[in-house]
């Protein structure tokens, strides 16, 4: 696929998980996905396949968000042959009632016109003291 072809996959995943939208996110990603989050918190490590990125990341963050939900806006989308780079801020309060507000660098790398691997890099710091 095309370098913008896979940007709109991109685009298609953070709206879906701004929206809470796991299906919809899911069906971007190749069935073997490989999840990498940089650092040592409870959400770092390397995560293999949908069942385990949905499991142990994505549904236990969801669940610490309070009712206004999340926002994700996308700042910058660059991409060759099949990576993408992506740079985003994120921002939802906790069911704490804690301010999360953290800046992403992604970066995606595709197979099949979906996403095989997606390595994220944030303030785990930030993670950490805010989520459980």
């Amino acid at each position: 696929m095309s370098v913008e072809a896979n940007k709109s996959v991109v685009r298609v995943l953070i709206a879906a998980l701004e929206h809470g939208d796991f299906d919809k996110m899911l069906s971007t990603l190749e069935d073997d996905i490989r999840f990498y989050v940089i650092g040592s918190s409870r959400y770092s490590g390397l995560f293999n396949g949908k069942q385990e990125l949905l499991d142990k990341v994505l549904l236990p963050m969801a669940a610490q968000r309070d009712s206004g939900g999340y926002t994700e806006k996308i700042l910058t989308l660059i991409g060759e042959d099949e990576v993408i780079a992506a740079e985003t801020r994120g921002k939802k309060t906790t069911l704490r009632g804690e301010e999360y507000n953290n800046e992403y660098a992604y970066f995606f790398r595709f197979r099949n016109g979906r996403i095989s691997e997606w390595r994220c890099y944030l303030d785990t710091e930030l993670l950490s003291v805010t989520h459980d």
